[in-house]
């Protein structure tokens, strides 16, 4: 189980690589975010499993965890950054909408002409 353990780790790291590129990217969709971090997710519960099991990681393993740990710390910052700017951004399409439903709750303008009803 020691080979299935390094290469566990190996793949985290090599997921974890590619999540901070992918992340880095400003043209990255969230979507392919997820993707990478539901595979990762599925190799921490495997590590999980084996450590539960009486696994023991090398100092090798641990040094790579950390390099992981890295990564993850680098790239969480960005990812917030980048989620914080999709909210804003759906906040002022919601309140777009508000302005432009509380405008059509007049009732119809006639040929074209514009009845501001809030005054």
């Amino acid at each position: 189980m020691a080979m299935d353990m390094d290469a566990i780790v190996k793949q985290m790291l090599q997921l974890t690589t590619q999540l901070e590129q992918t992340v880095s990217n400003s043209d990255s969709e969230p979507d392919e975010w997820l993707l990478l971090l539901d595979e990762r997710q599925k190799l921490m519960k495997q590590l999980d499993e084996g450590i539960l099991t009486g696994e023991v990681l090398s100092d090798g393993q641990k040094m790579l965890l950390v390099q992981i740990d890295g990564i993850n710390q680098r790239i969480q910052p960005v990812m917030l950054e980048r989620k914080q700017g999709v909210e804003k951004k759906l906040k002022e399409i919601q309140h777009s909408k508000t302005a432009v439903d509380a405008y059509h709750e007049a009732g119809p303008s006639a040929y074209g002409a514009f009845f501001d009803s809030k005054k």
